[in-house]
């Protein structure tokens, strides 16, 4: 769920991150730009296609819609927080619910009071946080080494 990204290389390219490791599905919310866009197709290499999205206006609604069909569902928002836990604590586990917020702003501060946890990476350097999409593809990493080839469809 991107919960408010608005740069077109980035949201064209968690369509191409999502084709890589099989997510099932995108969700736009926010002031997040969407399809069709030409900069999200030229960013996204076409998968874009390929990829199943949606745009919600209410992210709200669509965690809860999500739990309820899912009730094992695992929401985890990629966020510096005083409640965030490092990569390490994570469950990784599916069905898994992965958000990440504006590039300015983060994730809005209801979605995270809605999340199962809230994962922050340690920084060791001069720069106190990492690209969106750098941190979608860490989390979605670190599940495809724990689970293996589980994380396709």
């Amino acid at each position: 769920l991107l919960d408010g990204v608005y740069d077109t290389f980035n949201v064209g390219s968690f369509f191409r991150l999502g084709d890589a490791v099989g997510v099932k599905k995108i969700f736009l919310s926010g002031f997040s730009e969407s399809p069709p866009n030409p900069k999200i197709f030229r960013a996204s290499v076409g998968t874009v296609q390929w990829v199943d999205w949606e745009y919600v206006s209410n992210a709200k609604q669509v965690i809860n819609s999500l739990k309820s069909f899912h009730p094992d569902l695992c929401i985890t928002a990629v966020e510096q927080s005083e409640n965030s836990i490092p990569l390490s604590a994570c469950k990784l586990q599916l069905p898994q619910l992965i958000i990440v917020g504006s590039e300015t702003h983060g994730v809005s501060k209801d979605i995270l009071e809605l999340c199962d946890q809230i994962v922050e990476f340690p920084m060791y350097g001069i720069n106190n946080s990492m690209n969106v999409l750098s941190s979608a593809a860490m989390i979605l990493g670190a599940m495809e080494f724990v689970m293996g080839n589980k994380l396709i469809k």
